[in-house]
């Protein structure tokens, strides 16, 4: 992909994370619940990402949404439904892999459709608040907004 400056860079992130949330919905429309909030989560992650290789050109090693909220925190403050998206690391491996089921369940077995579209939602606006946070940022090349908004 070579060398890109942290606009560009994260600019691709937060439309990877885009991305992801209309696979999300896709998935929840096809009653394939576990995938669907999988990929919120995923959502998620890159979306949190995109903000930090904006600030600091850095993409966290890590696929916990707490310890990507907590990092984002530290210089962006989080309305608390865009903190709360951190319970979707519920989401990250029981979604994918039976062996963190109870026996002989399987990711389709356990995932709802209510957990599906409350993680889609969840998502929806973390992505709005970041995506504007993102936006604004690229714009004054200085600073993040607060969650009115204002600086």
């Amino acid at each position: 992909m070579g060398k890109q400056d942290n606009k560009t860079k994260s600019e691709t992130w937060m439309r990877s994370a885009r991305e992801d949330l209309e696979t999300a919905s896709d998935l929840c429309r096809l009653k394939r619940y576990a995938p669907a909030c999988f990929y919120a989560q995923q959502s998620a992650e890159k979306a949190f990402k995109a903000i930090l290789i904006a600030v600091d050109n850095s993409v966290s090693r890590t696929h916990t949404l707490g310890r990507l909220v907590q990092e984002t925190s530290v210089f962006l403050t989080l309305p608390d439904d865009v903190s709360a998206v951190r319970r979707l690391d519920l989401f990250y491996l029981p979604t994918r892999y039976p062996d963190s089921l109870p026996d002989g369940s399987t990711p389709a077995d356990v995932f709802t459709e209510s957990q599906a579209q409350d993680a889609i939602r969840s998502v929806e606006g973390a992505l709005s608040f970041l995506g504007r946070s993102l936006t604004h940022y690229h714009e004054s090349a200085s600073s993040l907004p607060t969650p009115t908004g204002r600086l």
